[in-house]
């Protein structure tokens, strides 16, 4: 086990229009995306900056912005208009469960947070619980490879066990797809 966090003192790296290289939303959204989404889940939201992207994507949608951090809803709740307009929801999250109710979101994101997780099976089942039949949860993280960028190699997760810890959880079914330098792209869908 490993106590790994993001610093919160660093959340202006958030925020880098880099990450949106790294991860584009575009190409998220080709292997995750659903038509007529309404509601989409940011599980480990941080600052929101991949909340926006998205509604970018599907603008008749809200996304619940999910954190464990008081600071990082704060931030978003005084920073991000679409909070406002009530397009982008900061929602307090637990690290293994969220507030929200059975079959509530569409699909379900977790960007650079699978790594930190303590307990993922129990996320990963709550996460679940929460989408619809037929929503998809779409993980992306950082592939272990050794890079300038990241947290610590070691506790970096290869893309084919994170897929197993979602078939165990449930989801089928679960897919892994190339395409990004730096991160995986692990999609599973609630039957």
């Amino acid at each position: 086990m490993h106590d790994h966090k993001f610093d919160e003192n660093k959340f202006q790296k958030l925020n880098d229009p880099k990450r949106l290289e790294l991860q584009p939303p575009a190409l998220l959204w080709q292997h995750w995306g659903l038509p007529g989404v309404t509601v989409i889940g940011d599980i480990g939201a941080g600052t929101g900056f991949f909340a926006k992207a998205f509604l970018g994507l599907a603008p008749a949608a809200r996304v619940v912005a999910l954190d464990v951090s008081d600071f990082m809803l704060s931030w978003m709740a005084e920073h991000l208009p679409e909070v406002a307009a009530g397009k982008i929801i900061p929602t307090k999250m637990q690290e293994s469960s969220t507030p929200l109710a059975d079959q509530s979101l569409d699909l379900a994101c977790m960007l650079n947070l699978h790594h930190e997780l303590h307990s993922p099976q129990d996320l990963l089942q709550d996460c679940l619980r929460i989408l619809k039949p037929g929503g998809r949860l779409l993980i992306s993280d950082w592939l272990p490879l050794p890079m300038d960028m990241g947290p610590p190699l070691a506790i970096r997760l290869a893309p084919e066990l994170i897929a197993t810890q979602m078939q165990e959880a449930g989801f089928a079914p679960v897919q892994v797809h190339p395409g990004l330098a730096c991160h995986c792209l692990v999609v599973g869908q609630k039957p």
